[in-house]
């Protein structure tokens, strides 16, 4: 039976119990005491008191009433037993048998019988996991959970374990603690437990120590796992921090009603971490001065925490050595206390060396903190003489309050944690310890909580960083543009300081939130160094891009440095040519009409006189020549084949490609390796598409020189590509992949060529200006004012810049919009996953998840295109599109902030455009890429008042022209990349895929220096793993494999056997996943999808159906769906 199989028989039969539970409570529970102990919780605080009271007093007689007949019946039985070989030589070995096992009944009757109030509150608690598990709601009854937290704080005590079946109710204890933190608020606990043999004086000793009501009577010992709270005085409180103590009292161990039973040593073990685990400091209670009996025991808790080092259990323990008779025991026992020391030391040694970390933990102080000198007491007898007629002894008193007293120390230096934190503890630890190999089993959610906070925090900061960032790269390139290349030259370099000395402020507020935040959530403070490392990582890739940016921008100014000074000249020519017109038309008086056409005859005689720009490659026929001249391939009847073929097919496709024979016996479907070969080669792509883009931003044109060193380029990446030695590129493969993927880049270099010629094509340049040179013409062939004249040429300036500046405030506000929205879509990695995920699903179609299967990473990419592009124009009540709002914003915004400024620049009194001007644009370059030379050379005195009065009834037209002209398509097509780059590069940083079952990791940030982890593992079918004799899909889930001791292989080892506790060792990549051998509730997505869709599935994978679980059959797609959303928080 597979694994899953048996998990969900396991299941299956869990619920047909608690269906036959709930029958017998149906049917009996109004003729039982369980109905008059229920009803008691309907009553008054102080009446449950005295009830309980009478409960303990009546179970406690019915205890020593029942159970004192067994005892002599068992040891009648048991000196029957020894007297037997003596007495009657002649029995035979059956009937020897037979009495045995009669004793051993007995045994089991003793553990039957006893009866205590512990054993109404676990009914109690069963009927509870039985509604919860059942999805019941029992409307008529109390809170049971409620009533439970209050009967804690009333100091009764709380069964954490049930003794009998060694099982810890995870729901109930959940909800009573849920309860109890909404009673006393956000308070905090100092968890303190107790460990040792049975009848060593435990419960004795903390009834002493803390005045408790642990049962130490009736004939009975400890059963189980108990825990009551204690609440501190004000003065410990203050000092302690905390608020309570939880001391959990245990059964002992070594007992000997379980000497028979199989697996008491591992039940032994098992109760010895789960409650060191527990504590933030353990008492070790041994019997006298020789701590054997307790070596083995320390060595399994020891080697637990070794392996559960990285969720940061850190626990203390004090040895207190019961019943030793010289009062200088303590003195005279430090021989021993060293013995014990080393004997500590070398369990620990022995633990580390078996998990491979003997540098790391040397010492058992290094797994649990401990010191010799302080932490062991020596505490004599109880009684002075023997009991009943003798006296209690003072010193024992005594001993026990100075071990009270390094308790409270102990406090003092721990960190106390919240009463939420412990229920969540206490779940993960039990859960980890139910797993079969404790290695990889501890999941500690209130860490992996506080893990996603922090994550989420750092994500929250870090856009807010890049998004600051990205604004001074404008206002840096929009500087620089007002530089001439001398200028740039000299002076660039303190232009760059200054926004680097911005960006290093924003550095600085960004390291002082993320310690704040640590500051505030200590629990984070484990992954500090790994958060630090992470964000200079990212400060060093902005500082990188600024720089980049501007040494672009530098380089462009300098390279048009010539050409720059032949458009001025050739601009300055034709504007005094057409001022010189405006002068013999200015009094004829004519129409616009005839104006223009005056205007525009002459106009192509002066543009005839402007030389034509350079020869131009065709870049589509460039192509072909360097690919058919190319050196690096000899193949030349491939080559001509392939540019006869369809070239838009970039990806890799089979016969591009060579399988390893061993790999198609572990998968029998290629698509995951061409998906992995295909993700290279997108890399690739991006790679040489980022370079096009920087050679674009520093107007450069494209080359012949260029082309090739593409073309070889990319053929030679191509031909580096190994994924392990799985698959390799055919030599017919690199040729197609590496022409097609030339060819794919063609478009780009056109659109850089196009750019290039409208920067450096004189004729071009001259051509786009007539417009402007038009309305300047017209102006000055009118007898208007000068103020009027230079508003109409200063608006149609600002207009241009305005234009040309609103992508990138778009950009901006979308931005802003996408990061503050109260959709939780773009909130981090795993809220994006997850929605898209329930988007395919709600189509009810296989067909939706097919690209997500074979490319998890390119659909989470398209998705968020997708969103973004549905976020923009998405209309609101008045119809207008988001897009269009934030548009609409923008304008007025960059119009308001001009209007103000010019209201600054006009104040009484007169000026000229020589020198206004210039001060305009030193208050508005940051926003507006304006031009120096606007082509008016107006030594006129300028009436301030006047100019400003013209020049805002201009502004306020142009404004309203440039709303009026909104074009959505238009502004999305030039600010769509700036906001996907925005976004992909936090959201899909990590993009590394679960070995076994190809999941995506849920960490956002590129996580180089900590593990991948996800919460949504799937079953192994999922990614085209099939059992090997059968075929069918493998249903195996990574978290439930872990659990097991059994063996895989698949592509990466080669065919060759690991253990799953091992799979850390078969290669780095490995070793960088933490999966965890817990099952998670988001996993029922993909068991949903995996028996909904099972026919589907097998046929995309060429694999045989498999035999799906009864249980995934009952998931229905609104569980699947509740779970992965609750589990995500969205």
């Amino acid at each position: 039976m597979q694994i899953e199989d048996y998990v969900d028989k396991i299941k299956t039969e869990i619920i047909d119990l608690r269906q036959k539970q709930l029958h017998i409570n149906k049917h009996q529970r109004n003729k039982c005491a369980y109905k008059l102990f229920r009803a008691s919780f309907k009553n008054s605080l102080i009446k449950r008191k005295y009830f309980y009271a009478l409960i303990k007093v009546m179970t406690d007689r019915y205890s020593i009433d029942k159970l004192q007949p067994i005892r002599r019946q068992y040891i009648d039985k048991w000196n029957r037993l020894c007297d037997a070989p003596k007495n009657e030589p002649e029995r035979t070995k059956e009937s020897l048998k037979s009495m045995k096992d009669q004793l051993d009944d007995l045994e089991q009757k003793l553990s039957r019988e006893s009866l205590g109030l512990e054993h109404f509150f676990r009914e109690i608690g069963q009927n509870y996991e039985m509604v919860s598990d059942l999805k019941l709601q029992e409307v008529d009854d109390p809170d049971l959970a409620v009533i439970a937290a209050e009967m804690l704080l009333q100091g009764y005590p709380i069964e954490l374990m049930d003794g009998d079946a060694s099982h810890v109710p995870l729901t109930w204890i959940g909800a009573v603690f849920k309860s109890l933190q909404y009673q006393v608020g956000n308070k905090h606990l100092f968890v303190l437990s107790v460990l040792g043999i049975q009848s060593s004086g435990k419960s004795t000793m903390l009834n002493t120590m803390f005045g408790l009501q642990f049962a130490v009577s009736a004939g009975r010992c400890t059963k189980g796992i108990f825990a009551q709270m204690m609440p501190l005085d004000s003065g410990l409180k203050e000092e302690t921090k905390c608020d309570y103590i939880l001391v959990v009292d245990t059964e002992g161990l070594r007992s000997p009603e379980f000497v028979n039973i199989q697996h008491s040593y591992s039940r032994d073990n098992e109760i010895a971490t789960f409650v060191v685990g527990l504590g933030d400091l353990t008492l070790i209670n041994i019997m006298g001065e020789n701590p054997t009996d307790m070596q083995d025991t320390l060595q399994i808790a020891v080697h637990a925490f070794i392996k559960m080092e990285n969720v940061n259990v850190n626990p203390s323990c004090i040895f207190v050595h019961q019943n030793v008779t010289d009062v200088a025991a303590s003195d005279l026992n430090t021989t021993q206390k060293r013995s014990m020391r080393e004997m500590l030391d070398k369990i620990t040694k022995i633990a580390a060396a078996e998990e491979h970390c003997s540098e790391k933990y040397r010492s058992f102080s290094d797994v649990i903190r401990f010191e010799e000198n302080k932490d062991i007491v020596y505490v004599p007898n109880m009684w002075q003489g023997d009991p009943p007629m003798a006296p209690p002894n003072p010193g024992y008193s005594e001993i026990i309050l100075q071990t009270k007293k390094r308790v409270i120390e102990s406090m003092r230096n721990s960190k106390p944690r919240s009463i939420d934190g412990f229920a969540i503890m206490l779940t993960d630890l039990w859960n980890a310890i139910l797993c079969q190999n404790v290695v990889f089993s501890f999941k500690n959610s209130f860490e992996i909580q506080a893990f996603n906070a922090l994550n989420t925090e750092y994500l929250k900061q870090s856009r807010v960083f890049r998004r600051n960032a990205m604004i001074y790269s404008y206002q840096l390139r929009n500087e620089c543009k007002q530089l001439t290349a001398v200028e740039i030259a000299n002076n660039g370099k303190d232009i760059f300081d200054r926004y680097l000395t911005k960006l290093q402020q924003d550095i600085g507020t960004f390291k002082s939130s993320m310690n704040s935040y640590f500051d505030k959530e200590t629990i984070a403070c484990q992954w500090k160094a790994q958060m630090e490392l992470q964000l200079d990582d990212l400060c060093k890739e902005i500082k990188k891009e600024l720089n980049e940016g501007f040494t672009s921008v530098k380089n462009k100014i300098i390279g048009r440095a010539e050409i720059d000074a032949r458009i001025n000249m050739h601009e300055e020519e034709v504007f005094q040519k057409a001022k010189q017109l405006a002068e013999d038309h200015r009094i004829k008086l004519l129409s616009d009409e005839n104006l223009e056409c005056e205007f525009t005859e002459n106009w192509n005689k002066w543009i005839s006189t402007i030389p034509g720009g350079e020869d131009y490659i065709d870049v589509v026929e460039s192509f072909e020549r360097i690919v058919v001249e190319s050196s690096l391939i000899s193949d030349r009847d491939e080559v001509a084949r392939v540019l006869l073929s369809d070239l838009s097919q970039i990806d890799v496709q089979e016969q591009d490609v060579l399988f390893d024979e061993r790999l198609l016996k572990l998968r029998l479907d290629n698509r995951s390796y061409l998906a992995e070969a295909n993700s290279s080669l997108h890399g690739i792509r991006e790679k040489y598409m980022k370079e096009i883009r920087v050679h674009k931003s520093e107007g450069s044109n494209y080359t012949k020189q260029l082309g090739i060193y593409l073309f070889s380029s990319i053929l030679s990446e191509i031909g580096e590509v190994k994924l392990n030695d799985k698959i390799h590129f055919t030599l017919k493969g690199k040729i197609r992949l590496a022409i097609c993927n030339f060819k794919w880049l063609v478009s780009v270099l056109r659109e850089m060529q196009e750019q290039y010629r409208g920067e450096h094509d004189l004729k071009i340049y001259m051509t786009l200006q007539k417009d402007r040179l038009w309305h300047m013409f017209r102006d000055e062939c009118r007898e208007i004012q000068i103020s009027v004249k230079m508003a109409s040429v200063i608006s149609r300036e600002i207009k241009s810049a305005v234009v040309v500046s609103l992508p990138n405030k778009c950009a901006i506000g979308v931005i802003d919009h996408l990061r503050n929205s109260p959709s939780k879509l773009f909130t981090n990695k795993m809220s994006v996953h997850a929605y898209l995920l329930i988007a395919m699903a709600e189509k009810h179609n296989f067909k939706s998840f097919v690209h997500y299967l074979s490319d998890p990473i390119r659909s989470i990419e398209y998705f968020i295109h997708r969103n973004i592009e549905t976020f923009c124009f998405r209309t609101n009540i008045a119809g207008k599109t988001l897009l269009q709002e934030i548009y609409s914003q923008n304008v007025r915004k960059i119009f308001m902030e001009v209007k103000q400024t010019i209201s600054a620049l006009c104040q009484k009194g007169t000026s000229t455009m020589k020198t206004w001007w210039p001060s305009l644009i030193e208050r508005i370059y940051a926003d507006l890429s304006v031009k120096r030379n606007i082509g008016v050379n107006e030594d006129g005195i300028l009436d301030l008042e006047d100019l400003k009065e013209n020049l805002l009834l201009e502004l306020k037209l142009i404004e309203d022209s440039i709303i009026t002209v909104y074009d959505d398509i238009s502004i999305f097509e030039k600010i769509k990349y700036d906001c996907f780059v925005f976004f992909t590069s936090d959201l899909l940083a990590c993009r590394e895929l679960c070995p076994f079952c190809k999941g995506l990791c849920d960490l956002h940030t590129n996580n180089t220096h900590g593990s991948h982890r996800t919460e949504l593992h799937r079953p192994k079918g999922v990614a085209g793993y099939v059992y090997a004799k059968s075929k069918k899909l493998s249903t195996m889930v990574c978290t439930t494999s872990m659990r097991q001791d059994n063996g895989f292989r698949n592509e990466d080892t080669f065919g060759k056997l690991y253990k799953y506790s091992d799979y850390r060792s078969v290669n780095d990549y490995y070793k960088s996943w933490k999966i965890e051998p817990l099952e998670g509730k988001a996993e029922l997505f993909w068991k949903w999808f995996m028996a909904t869709y099972n026919s589907e599935l097998a046929e995309y994978y060429n694999a045989n159906k498999t035999d799906i679980p009864r249980g995934w059959k009952r998931i229905t797609w609104e569980e699947a769906k509740r779970e992965i959303m609750k589990t995500y928080h969205l």
